[in-house]
This record gives C-alpha cells, structure tokens and sequence, in this order.
C-alpha cells in the first residue's frame, strides 16, 4: 500500500512539473508566431534625420508564409510547388484589423493561379511563418538635399 501511494505521488510531481515548464513555455511566447518591428535610421554624410510628420509616415508589414498545396497556372500548370516560403510586402493600415493571411491568398490569386483543385487559394491553403513590421518615412525633408550627396 505504501509503495503504490510513494508510487502514485512521483508521478503527480512529475506531471506537475511538467504542466508548469510548459505554461511558462506558452507564457514566454515560444510556441507563437512572432511579429517584429525594426526601426531603421539611416544617416548620410553625418547629416541627422528630421522628424518625419504624421502623414508622411508608412506602415509596411513582410508577411512570410508557405503553400500547403501546390500552386498552379490558368492552364494547369505548376507555379508554385508545395512547401515553398514565399513573402509578400504589403501597406498596412495601423488603425485597422488586418489579416496577413488573406492578404497573401488575394495576392496569389492576382495572376489567376488556383490551388492544386482548381479553385481559388484561400487561407486554409496557406500557412503563416511570420509578419514583419516597418515604418517608413516618405518626407522628402527628412534628409538635407532629399539624401543626395552633391551640394
């Protein structure tokens, strides 16, 4: 009796230990896609950027993803075979819902490419790798002589 209860008892704290090495994974985000901001500040000849104004600023996203299926041509014919990564850079409106996926089904179905039925892609078509994020100043005032080194 006591052997089985000792027996019973490593095996809870065995379980235990588990459950929270895994939540503690979850909560560091280790098994979730990532989305990155980079900033980037470029600075020529010493010279220093200029504020960029609120409507002159972009917001870019790099939607990385692979086709579940192969990709095929308005005649049948492969385009894109299956498990390729491929990436779309799409504008981005930061005040708004936005979904990466749908975006890269929409792009690949601008040349009139289907999914290995013939239908159009979708998003169950595709799976997503990760979403890039930048800003990107357009202000031409942002850099002395719009960024050119002559004088």
């Amino acid at each position: 009796m006591t052997k089985t209860i000792f027996q019973n008892w490593k095996v809870l704290v065995g379980l235990s230990i588990a459950a929270v090495l895994l939540g503690g994974a979850f909560s560091f985000g280790l098994f979730t896609p990532k989305a990155e901001a980079t900033e980037h500040i470029i600075i020529i000849d010493g010279s220093t950027p200029t504020a960029c104004l609120p409507e002159e600023v972009r917001h870019w996203d790099k939607i990385i993803f692979e086709n579940k299926k192969d990709i095929l041509k308005q005649d049948g014919t492969l385009a894109v075979e299956k498990g390729t990564i491929m990436d779309i850079k799409v504008l981005d409106n930061p005040a708004s819902i936005e979904f990466p996926l749908q975006k890269a089904a929409a792009r690949l179905n601008q040349p009139m490419w289907t999914n290995d039925k013939g239908e159009f892609i979708t998003v169950n078509d595709l799976k997503l790798i990760d979403v890039e994020y930048a800003i990107v100043c357009v202000s031409s005032n942002v850099f002395p002589n719009g960024g050119n080194n002559e004088s």
